[in-house]
């Protein structure tokens, strides 16, 4: 089962973002990686306020997005990015 895991950060606090974000979420890895929608598993997770920087900095809004991809998914996905 594919499975891709989110952790973002931002001031809207509304389910209805996180729906958004999970469902866009599984329309990439169907369209971009080729995965079955029905088998495709999306956690979204909220990051509490001031433990997100960059370059020591802290960000809002900010998000990480992890898929273990294997070799095929990896070329396919770096490609169809390119065109």
């Amino acid at each position: 089962m594919p499975f891709l895991h989110a952790s973002v950060r931002t001031a809207d606090e509304s389910p209805e973002l996180i729906d958004h974000l999970q469902v866009e979420l599984l329309r990439l890895a169907t369209g971009l990686l080729g995965k079955v929608a029905s088998v495709t598993s999306v956690l979204v997770e909220r990051v509490p306020g001031g433990v997100w920087r960059v370059g020591g900095n802290p960000v809002e809004p900010a998000a990480h997005v992890s898929r273990q991809l294997i070799p095929a998914e990896a070329f396919r996905f770096v490609t169809r990015l390119r065109k």
